[in-house]
């Protein structure tokens, strides 16, 4: 027999880096700043300073667009899952409908089945013996 072999992980060069934000543009902005031997001085930088300095920029304009997305989304998600919320009890009683005669007619079939048996079946209750009351539902149907 062959082993089975696991797939290989995706090299660090081909996985995908997050969504940069302001917060972590600016961050590389700073880091940069404070290493880079070009950018301490504050009359030059040097091209990696300012393109990181450019893009946290661009990115500072562009957070209270992505916030406001961010925000909707949100809303709609929360939107769907009420709306399933809402839908959930529906179906259940649809699905009990569905089954409820299937249940009925098994219930019968196994009261049936142990009537004319001998000798005491602990456990078992048949429906004559069960008072009316007890046999009423909470929806007030009578079992």
């Amino acid at each position: 027999m062959k082993k089975v072999k696991a797939p290989l992980p995706k090299a660090l060069h081909q996985l995908t880096p997050a969504a940069p934000t302001a917060d972590t543009a600016h961050a590389a902005y700073i880091g940069h700043r404070s290493r880079c031997r070009a950018c301490t001085d504050p009359t030059k930088r040097c091209a990696d300073g300012l393109r990181l300095g450019a893009g946290y920029l661009e990115l500072l304009r562009q957070e209270p667009d992505r916030r406001a997305a961010q925000a909707l989304a949100e809303q709609e998600q929360r939107r769907a899952e009420r709306r399933q919320a809402r839908q959930q009890p529906k179906r259940r009683a649809a699905e009990w409908a569905d089954v409820d005669k299937a249940v009925k007619a098994a219930d019968t079939q196994r009261i049936e089945s142990v009537r004319g048996a001998r000798g005491p079946i602990f456990g078992l209750t048949l429906l004559e013996d069960t008072p009316a009351e007890l046999l009423k539902l909470p929806s007030g149907r009578v079992v």
